[in-house]
């Protein structure tokens, strides 16, 4: 059951320690080396808060239990839950592994992942992009911070979220609030007035919007002064880096129509990590254009001065009054564009129980 124990054993066995974990006793030897864990056990419950977007959920943990539970979803859960990773440390000194488990696919059926008793930190992720071997390494909760995970990575749907809990077997249902590693900006309202200018009648065509200076790696176990650890569209639109996304849409956007008095929006939000360290190289949206024969960029600088932190959504109302910079990573005149920002925490429109 214990990562630490994998030093001393062979693949086989490593095997079949996970298709115990995964699939319940399956002999009886297995049964008789797990009963002592098994009895003392650790129950988890879940009842998370899915919506059509993903958001901030909450989960109830049960720590003690006299029978399995039974776990049924309904199918909107698909959508935003793809995999579960539980891992519990012993919640002391050296915070050493005590179990881990994985469960995949969410659909009806029996969840019981066990550990031995005593003060426990519970820590669990969601939509990992690691399979259940990657996590061999972890053997102690500060193991957690070598793992990075990656923007390119990150799915709409299926966000990376994590959550912990610190609590001690046999006690009361507690929660675990689960969160994305993701920040959302939406451009709900963009649009131009050039009125009072030589080129009052013009409109701003191939317009494009993107996000610059974006932090693409970010620790699993993450603290607010996590800093920046690789970026991509440094200072610029960098079409390579934008071709490492499977959904280029998160860092950039193409309107299909010309920019001009009438109000439109871009179709969906982009998404990064957190950056709230040097602001020199902080994450900025920018809108770029044709006016004329020249190409203007209006760059914003994403939550102001306290940067782009985890779990908020960004959201702007965009009103570009003069012609922008010649640089897409020089901040322009206030006089040259309006704008409204709203930053509030990532939440659902819609919620959906998954009941036991």
């Amino acid at each position: 059951m214990y990562f630490k124990r994998l030093h001393n054993i062979g693949r086989e066995k490593f095997l079949q320690i996970h298709s115990l974990l995964t699939n319940g006793f399956l002999s009886n030897f297995h049964y008789l080396c797990y009963l002592k864990a098994f009895r003392t056990g650790v129950f988890l419950s879940f009842l998370p808060s899915i919506t059509t977007g993903c958001s901030e959920s909450v989960i109830p943990l049960q720590t003690s239990c006299r029978q399995t539970m039974l776990l049924t979803t309904p199918h909107t859960v698909q959508t935003a839950w793809n995999t579960l990773d539980i891992l519990v440390f012993e919640n002391d000194r050296l915070r050493r592994l005590d179990s881990y488990q994985r469960f995949e696919e969410f659909t009806e059926g029996f969840l019981a992942p066990a550990s031995t008793g005593g003060d426990k930190i519970f820590f669990l992720c969601t939509n990992s992009q690691l399979d259940r071997y990657d996590w061999a390494g972890i053997c102690s909760y500060s193991s957690l911070q070598k793992i990075f995970f990656d923007l390119e990575k990150e799915d709409r749907e299926k966000p990376v979220m994590t959550g912990e809990l610190r609590a001690t077997a046999g006690e009361d249902v507690n929660t675990i609030t689960m969160t994305p590693l993701t920040c959302e900006v939406k451009i709900e309202r963009l649009s131009c007035d050039f009125s009072g200018t030589p080129y009052k009648n013009e409109v701003i065509r191939n317009v494009r919007a993107y996000l610059t200076n974006v932090n693409s790696s970010y620790p699993l176990l993450a603290v607010s002064s996590a800093g920046t650890h690789r970026l991509i569209n440094a200072g610029m639109y960098n079409p390579s880096d934008a071709e490492t996304f499977c959904d280029r849409s998160m860092v950039m956007q193409e309107m299909t129509s010309e920019l001009g008095e009438t109000e439109t929006k871009m179709t969906s939000p982009f998404l990064c990590y957190p950056n709230t360290g040097d602001r020199s190289r902080s994450t900025r949206l920018v809108i770029e254009g044709l006016i004329g024969k020249e190409t203007y960029f209006w760059p914003i600088e994403v939550g102001e001065s306290n940067g782009v932190e985890r779990n908020n959504c960004y959201t702007y109302e965009i009103l570009i009054r003069r012609k922008g910079s010649s640089d897409p990573d020089c901040l322009i005149e206030p006089t040259a564009i309006d704008y409204r920002l709203k930053i509030k925490p990532w939440t659902e429109k819609e919620e959906y129980q998954v009941t036991f």
